[in-house]
């Protein structure tokens, strides 16, 4: 299995690629291509070019959940690859969603209108279900360890009254290799803890070698956010839960969690951008 990040908030060290607030992965293994996700825009697709990857011969495409840093160049897609079947989740379809971290609430919802202009490409899922016999897709989450204090920002629209997103809507992709288990989940809303253990109780297997993704563990001169001790709590339990994990994060997590993630686990943290690839 080889994954790429196609797009990211960080730029490539030696390449020029396109960079932005979102993200996108292209995920081959075995035989079976995924794009995970497309960005806030269609410039993953001009870093595609560069990268020598062709998006015509994607599979599957799985959208993380329903914020447009993440669905935004779902249209540009869409418009290329005339075969991947896309899953997202059912709560997507009708749902709005709103951040207020830097002004009043800014609608950062999906695109709909693409839903009925392809309507056959879409599969909406409601619960954790396969793809294939190595490939899963994580639509459930128990709340036991704390959520993103981040999420506070972030609210969706019910009978046109904006309340607190719960992230119902939010997807973690997964795959078996063997008797090992990789994890991929791109704003991890629900929580790393959270979402490990999701992966790990679906598949009855502790043994998860890979997270990828961004962990929405947000900087702030504040207090807002989660602070030194409380990252620290997040990577010793990383370390001590998934012994055998990498942790290879960027999007999402702010710098000052980086750090601490790369002080906690050392050779098994990495940070990706635009262009970061790695094999298993």
């Amino acid at each position: 299995m080889r994954f790429t990040i196609l797009i990211d908030n960080n730029p490539n060290p030696k390449e020029k690629l396109l960079t932005e607030h979102g993200l996108s992965i292209f995920i081959e293994s075995q035989k079976t291509k995924i794009l995970y996700d497309t960005g806030n825009s269609d410039a993953f697709i001009k870093n595609v070019v560069k990268l020598g990857i062709n998006i015509k011969e994607i599979d599957y495409l799985v959208l993380s959940h329903g914020h447009r840093d993440h669905t935004g160049g779902l249209g540009a897609f869409l418009e290329i690859n005339k075969k991947a079947v896309v899953f997202l989740s059912e709560r997507i379809k009708n749902q709005s969603f709103y951040s207020t971290k830097l002004s009043d609430p800014k609608d950062i919802s999906t695109d709909h209108s693409l839903f009925n202009k392809y309507k056959n490409r879409f599969e909406f899922i409601s619960q954790n279900g396969l793809i294939n016999d190595n490939i899963a897709l994580i639509a459930s989450f128990n709340q036991i360890y704390p959520v993103p204090k981040g999420n506070r920002h972030l609210l969706t629209e019910i009978n046109n009254n904006l309340i607190p997103d719960n992230f119902s809507h939010e997807i973690a992709l997964t795959l078996k290799q063997g008797d090992k288990i990789v994890v991929f989940s791109a704003c991890t809303h629900n929580g790393l803890l959270n979402t490990l253990n999701a992966a790990s109780s679906y598949w009855k297997n502790k043994s998860i070698i890979l997270f990828a993704g961004g962990t929405h563990l947000l900087d702030s001169n504040s207090a807002i956010y989660e602070n030194k001790e409380e990252i620290s709590t997040i990577a010793n339990t990383f370390r001590s839960e998934y012994p055998d994990a990498m942790l290879i994060t960027g999007h999402c997590t702010g710098k000052r969690a980086m750090d601490q993630f790369e002080e906690k686990l050392g050779g098994k943290f990495d940070r990706f951008f635009s262009g970061y690839s790695k094999s298993l």
